[in-house]
């Protein structure tokens, strides 16, 4: 017979397997207890070593690492809460004091500081087992919570990462991993925990700006091997989604496959992570010494803080009250476990100090914290590039990799030294070569953005000296345009009031002054005046409003889309929506500018906004019958507009604009107008939203409205019979610009099934809709078809021949499924078809046994 083979929990992490002669020894040298919790193959639960060791037991291989035992079924009995207690913080602090001797008054400094931490926050008491034997006799009671799964995770070229999967207790899990260099040598790596939740993506090798590098690609661009391990219930993995619990065995199981690449020195093997991930390195680190160092980026310290608020990070998926789940996530109540060298590192208002300062309390000299410049994301690139030269460097038979917060300051210091001000001052002073635009299209993203003051000075300079200057009105407006649209990009609040107060005035004046000019704008020039004019009225300034009323009454920009750019800054929440919108009342302008401030309105008014509306007077009035009463088809959204705005004028200048709305030859129109005479009050409209509700072609909007006026029991049964409202939803669709932009010709229910639809793993009605349509240029109508009961998609490609419904269902759900998973391959990838066929047999079984070859490509969902 075999050996059998026992794990232990030891130095705050499972070990073994060990034989049980070799356990024997160690409890005879001392080495480990007996009462120490241990396991092997066959046992429900972790016992102490003096239950499980017999003197002669079959024995029997386990995987390394062993699976978790099973789970039970009984509930757990949660403890009494326990009131918050010192004790060990105090025990840990006279440990200390006696062992430092003449650090008393500095640690006695840290000790208030932390202490006030403890009284404010509540942080829990330090743990006296390791984190696996605390956990062992705990079954989490668990709940849906709000966590989605990123769907596949993408397949990289093969040339950075691979797409692995390794083993652990939960399964097989994706990963990315660096390929092997073929170099006959042992490389240093990094297992790097991916920040938030769902999965591991393309974000690992797709460009990104060093603001916020989720890359780290610093480690595998200096030759270090890097895995990206993702977790149970992530992407497509088995298990599901836990929040920092048993994703730790899949975390320390990907270390140690990391150990076994014959490319890899075992020795150099590291942990890393940000964020969510940072806090799986924490958790790592109170739980295992399997790795050289660990590296956490802004890792949640103090579990029992974060999480018992009752929110945590908003999916938590056990009971938010368990007092006992929330400690057993916690990696500051483990921290007197640490054995390996741990770096914390945080930006900003970001850092807790308190916490921080406990942890490193707990840890004694195992852990390291440092507050760093900047904030939670972009302290990310420049610190995983040292981080990757201390790795190099790290050759010793024992970590030697430490910091400073000077060295750790410098190297972020000098990763944005590239400021804004010193790329304008550099364009100023070398003669404007190019324009302002090009010349900041140039630049990293990073780089060409406001983020210190000395930014928005330099704004403000330049600013004068191009409107002191004498060159083209062309460049001079898009050089403007160029800065004034810098404002979008800033982040910080006082900044923006920097901005606003001082960079835009001599922007503003400008301005001014070129629309009191009598030249015409010509096509560029206007294109980039719009521009400057859209980031003068984004600002709270009164002054750049009056200049925004000043263009539109002059009427010198042309009368086109542009006018939008500048009048979607006025939503509700501005502080001059009502100034500009009041400055029209008695006299609102004509033409495409005036109907895009009237759509401005609407949209003001359909969000609840009480101000003045600026064709509430006789005269908006009459404007509003003009376009209702235009008989020039090519204007007929003027019409749509004057309808809808019939709603949010007074009864005593509103007239018969709503009569003459519901008269109109278009039925858009006729629906807005009907919408706004029941939103009013009138009758005549509900009677045409009924009727509407019982053309497949008007039906689904006419519903909508019906529900948006709580008129939804006025709809007819018919409208809502799932076939009806099947065909109804189709035809919205195809009417879409992005798909036919107008009715189909013909519409029927081609095949219903009630189906399991693998994108959403649940049952629902489905149907195929078939359907004809003929574009100005086709010879004869076309036949396609389309798909709804999930995500609506519509097939514009001609069929040799009536395809068979399960093959129109497995091209249908081949999309969803890789539009689910981020995936830039195409459709017709055979591996995406054969999993969607895969989980469409397991889930309707005898359905889809069959299914003929794919006949066309979809045109895509809006």
């Amino acid at each position: 017979m075999e050996a059998v083979e026992y794990y232990i929990i030891h130095h705050a992490a499972q070990a073994g397997p060990y034989t049980l002669e070799q356990l024997r020894g160690m409890i005879a040298r001392g080495e480990i207890s007996i009462d120490q919790s241990g396991w092997c193959e066959g046992m429900a639960d972790w016992r102490p070593l003096r239950e499980i060791l017999p003197p002669m037991m079959p024995q029997t291989a386990a995987p390394m690492p062993p699976p978790l035992p099973p789970r039970g079924f009984a509930a757990s009995v949660q403890p009494a809460p326990k009131k918050k207690s010192l004790t060990w913080l105090w025990i840990t602090l006279g440990i200390v004091l006696l062992g430092m001797g003449g650090c008393v008054a500095v640690l006695g400094l840290t000790f208030s500081r932390v202490f006030d931490k403890i009284v404010k926050d509540g942080t829990d008491e330090m743990a006296f087992k390791p984190l696996f034997e605390e956990r062992q006799n705990h079954f989490p009671q668990w709940r849906e919570s709000s966590f989605q799964a990123a769907g596949p995770a993408d397949v990289p070229d093969g040339k950075v990462f691979e797409l692995i999967h390794y083993q652990s207790p939960g399964g097989k899990m994706a990963a990315y991993l660096t390929p092997d260099p073929k170099d006959g040598k042992k490389h240093p790596a990094i297992v790097w925990a991916h920040g938030g939740f769902g999965g591991i993506g393309s974000y690992f090798w797709e460009p990104g700006g060093k603001r916020n590098d989720q890359s780290a690609r610093a480690f595998r661009e200096k030759g270090i091997v890097m895995m990206c391990p993702s977790w149970r219930g992530e992407n497509d993995n088995p298990g599901r989604f836990e929040l920092f619990y048993n994703e730790l065995w899949d975390f320390l199981s990907a270390i140690e496959h990391v150990k076994r690449l014959p490319y890899v020195d075992p020795q150099r093997v590291y942990i890393g992570g940000h964020s969510t991930g940072g806090t799986m390195t924490l958790l790592a680190a109170v739980s295992s010494d399997s790795f050289r160092a660990a590296f956490s980026f802004g890792g949640m310290i103090d579990g029992v803080q974060t999480l018992g608020d009752g929110e945590g990070y908003g999916n938590t998926p056990y009971d938010p009250n368990s007092k006992i789940d929330h400690r057993l996530r916690s990696p500051m109540r483990y921290a007197s476990f640490i054995r390996r060298p741990t770096f914390y590192f945080e930006g900003g208002e970001y850092y807790d100090e308190g916490s921080a300062a406990l942890m490193e309390l707990r840890a004694m000299k195992y852990f390291k914290s440092f507050h760093l410049p900047g904030d939670h994301f972009d302290i990310l690139h420049p610190i995983t590039g040292l981080i990757a030269e201390k790795i190099l460097q790290d050759t010793g038979t024992q970590c030697n990799i430490s910091f400073t917060e000077q060295e750790l300051t410098q190297r972020y210091a000098a990763a944005f030294s590239d400021s804004l001000a010193k790329h304008l001052i550099q364009w100023d002073k070398t003669g404007k070569p190019g324009t302002l635009g090009e010349t900041l299209g140039k630049l990293d993203a990073d780089d060409a953005v406001p983020r210190i003051p000395q930014d928005v000075d330099a704004i403000l300079a330049t600013a004068k000296k191009i409107a002191a200057g004498t060159g083209e009105t062309a460049q001079t407006a898009s050089d403007m345009a160029a800065l004034a649209g810098l404002r979008d990009a800033i982040e910080k609040e006082e900044l923006l009031s920097s901005f606003d107060n001082l960079a835009l005035e001599p922007m503003r004046a400008w301005a001014d002054a070129r629309l009191k000019r009598t030249e015409p704008f010509s096509t560029e020039e206007s294109d980039s005046f719009f521009g400057l004019l859209s980031a003068l009225a984004s600002s709270s300034d009164e002054r750049a409003t009056d200049l925004v009323v000043t263009a539109l009454r002059q009427q010198k920009l042309p009368d086109t889309y542009g006018w939008s750019r500048v009048l979607d800054a006025f939503d509700e929440e501005h502080s001059q929506t009502e100034h500009l919108m009041a400055a029209f009342r008695d006299d609102p302008p004509t033409g495409f500018a005036g109907v895009l401030l009237l759509d401005a309105a609407n949209q003001l008014g359909l969000d609840d906004w009480e101000g003045p509306h600026p064709f509430n007077s006789t005269k908006g009035a009459a404007q509003l019958k003009a376009w209702l009463q235009n008989p020039d088809p090519k204007q007929s959204s003027y019409a749509h507009s004057a309808a809808l705005g019939a709603a949010f004028i007074d009864a005593k200048v509103r007239g018969d604009l709503i009569d003459v709305a519901l008269h109109h030859p278009d039925k858009a129109v006729r629906m807005e107008a009907a919408w706004a005479d029941v939103k009013t009050g009138g009758k005549q409209g509900l009677d045409f939203l009924k009727q509407a509700c019982l053309d497949i072609h008007q039906s689904a909007r006419a519903r909508d409205y019906l529900k948006e006026l709580d008129q939804e029991k006025a709809v007819p049964k018919e409208a809502s019979e799932p076939a009806f409202a099947a065909q109804a939803e189709m035809s919205r669709w195809l009417q879409h610009p992005n798909e036919l932009g107008e009715e189909p010709l013909s519409i029927e229910v081609y095949d219903h099934k009630k189906l399991f639809w693998p994108p959403n793993k649940d049952q629902r009605d489905v149907f195929l809709l078939k359907f004809t349509y003929k574009f100005p240029e086709d010879q004869a109508p076309k036949t396609g078809y389309g798909m709804t009961g999930t995500m609506t998609w519509s097939f514009l490609e001609e069929h040799a021949s009536p395809p068979k419904p399960e093959e129109l269902y497995l091209q249908h759900c081949t999309l969803e499924l890789n539009r689910a998973s981020r995936s830039e391959k195409s459709a017709k990838d055979e591996d995406n078809r054969a999993r969607a066929l895969e989980a469409l047999q397991k889930g309707n079984p005898h359905i889809f046994d069959a299914p003929e070859p794919e006949q066309a490509a979809p045109s895509g969902p809006k």
